[in-house]
């Protein structure tokens, strides 16, 4: 047996728990991501049905002899959208109305986020 001195050992306690810190922080972040481009895409397809309900509203005011851009603005604001743009095409027979929404989300830590969506309804014939 050898009685020589053996090099001191390192104190390593601790690594292992600055690696799972690490781990767990990344998947937070990704998590988070998650829960951000999810509520995008939800927000995204809200708004595409509003502008359906929209243009599709809008098309009928027209079709009754009414203002089909007032109509689409009155139906926007039930739907907690707003028109950004509104479009007839057409006279009384063959029509079409296109309606562009957007809608106003707070992102995370206050960031504003728009979400925009264009619709379009009627009947137009092809020239």
């Amino acid at each position: 047996m050898s009685t020589g001195t053996r090099p001191p050992r390192r104190d390593e306690r601790g690594a292992g728990t600055v690696l799972v810190i690490g781990v767990v922080l990344m998947l937070a972040a990704l998590a988070l991501v998650g829960v951000m481009v999810g509520g995008y895409s939800t927000a995204q397809h809200a708004t595409s049905g509003a502008a359906d309900l929209v243009a599709l509203s809008a098309a009928a005011a027209y079709r009754d002899g009414g203002d089909a851009c007032a109509a689409a603005a009155a139906i926007a604001t039930d739907n907690q959208v707003e028109v950004t743009g509104c479009t007839v095409a057409g006279d009384a027979i063959d029509y079409a109305v296109a309606v562009t929404v957007r809608r106003h989300l707070s992102g995370p830590v206050g960031w504003p986020i728009t979400v925009s969506a264009t619709a379009v309804a009627g009947h137009l014939a092809p020239s």
